[in-house]
C-alpha cells in the first residue's frame, strides 16, 4: 500500500499498521488491504510521530510544525501550515479516533521567560508510551529535554540535554545557586543549581535578539551583577551592558 508523505508509523496489537500521511492517520491491515481513515485532518494540527497505548490500545500522537516543516522542506514539498494558536500538542485518540484528551497549551507552551513545563511543548520530536499508561517525549526546545508524563498529562520527570559548540555559564555572585548559561541559537538562560544533588533546572529563558547586534552565541564569559534592584549581565563579546527584565521575559 502507497500513501503519501508518511510522518510516523506505530504497529498495534494485531499487527495492524498506523500511518500519519497528509495531516490524517491512517489504518493499515496487518493482512492487506485497503487503507482507512482513523483520525481526520481536522482534528490534528501537523501531526508528526505517535505511538500506541498499551495498556487501552489508544493512540498517542505528536504534533510538530517545526519538524514536519524541514521534513517536507528536504522532500522539496510545500511547507505545512500551522493555524494561529494551535498545534504543538500531544493528543491522545481511542482506537477509533475518538479524542480523549490533548496535552499541554495549544499553539505549545511559552519558549521565553518564566520556564513553564506544565503547560506543555516547544517543539516536539518524538513520543513513546509505557507499559503503565504514562508517555515519554522529546522536545527540541531551550533546554532540549526529554520529559515523562502520566496519563494524566501530569509531569513526572524531566532530563535536560546538552548544546553544540560550548556553552559559557556564570555563577551570580549574590547566589552561587543561581547560574546564568549562554545557549546556542540565540537563547541565555538562568538556571537552579542544587549542588549537593548535582541537579539543576531551568528557571527562566530569554531571547538574545531581543537586542541587535547581542553576541552572546561567541561569548568567552558571562558576569552577573545586581544594582539598585536590576540584575545585569555582561560579556567579552559584545559592548555595555544588558538589563534584564524578569517581569516581560525580555532583555533590555
Amino acid at each position: 500500500v502507497q500513501v503519501a508523505q508518511p510522518m510516523g508509523v506505530a504497529i498495534e496489537a494485531d499487527g495492524s499498521g498506523l500511518v500519519i500521511s497528509e495531516g490524517r492517520i491512517l489504518r493499515l491491515p496487518a493482512r492487506g488491504g485497503e487503507a482507512k481513515v482513523v483520525v481526520t485532518a481536522d482534528k490534528l494540527v501537523v501531526p508528526w510521530r505517535m505511538d500506541i497505548d498499551p495498556t487501552s490500545g489508544d493512540i498517542l500522537v505528536a504534533e510538530s510544525p517545526s519538524m514536519a516543516y524541514w521534513a517536507l522542506r528536504e522532500l522539496k514539498l510545500d511547507e505545512p501550515k500551522e493555524p494561529a494558536g494551535s498545534g504543538r500538542q500531544v493528543k491522545r485518540f481511542s482506537a477509533a479516533g475518538v479524542l480523549k484528551r490533548a496535552y499541554g497549551d495549544a499553539g505549545g507552551r511559552p519558549k521565553y521567560g518564566r520556564y513553564q513545563p506544565e503547560r506543555g511543548f516547544v517543539g516536539l520530536t518524538d513520543i513513546s508510551a509505557a507499559p503503565d499508561g504514562s508517555f515519554y517525549v522529546t522536545d527540541l526546545g531551550h533546554p532540549p529535554r526529554t520529559a515523562h508524563h502520566a496519563a494524566d498529562g501530569k509531569l513526572l520527570r524531566e532530563w535536560f540535554g546538552g548544546h553544540g559548540y560550548s556553552s559559557w555559564a556564570g555563577a551570580d555572585p549574590a547566589d552561587p545557586t543561581s547560574v546564568w548559561m549562554i545557549l546556542n541559537y540565540g537563547g541565555i538562560m538562568r538556571m537552579k543549581v542544587d549542588y549537593a544533588k548535582k541537579t539543576w533546572r531551568p528557571m527562566e529563558i530569554y531571547l538574545t535578539s531581543d537586542i541587535p547586534g547581542l553576541g552572546f552565541g561567541i561569548a568567552l564569559g558571562l558576569y552577573i551583577r545586581h544594582k539598585d534592584g536590576q540584575t545585569l549581565l555582561c560579556s567579552n563579546a559584545f559592548p555595555g551592558i544588558v538589563r534584564v527584565d524578569e517581569e516581560n521575559g525580555k532583555l533590555m
